[in-house]
């Protein structure tokens, strides 16, 4: 995701629901307080924008409209 490179579409779909499910459980910690806002943006926030932003890692059954 960082480089914007194509080959993430050929990332398995399992792989992509568990690096989701992470940002998940962060989101969940945060929503909490069991830990900061600060620190989850700091360290992850740069990798959840990457992912939110990139055209290859989104397929159609992995939709990132969706409300799960």
């Amino acid at each position: 995701m960082e480089s914007g490179d194509e080959s993430i579409s050929t990332v398995p779909y399992e792989e992509k629901l568990h690096f989701l499910g992470f940002l998940e459980k962060l989101a969940l910690l945060c929503n909490s307080g069991l830990i900061s806002k600060e620190i989850v943006a700091y360290v992850y926030g740069y990798y959840a924008v990457r992912c939110a932003d990139s055209s290859h890692f989104w397929t159609p059954e992995l939709d990132k409209q969706s409300e799960y």
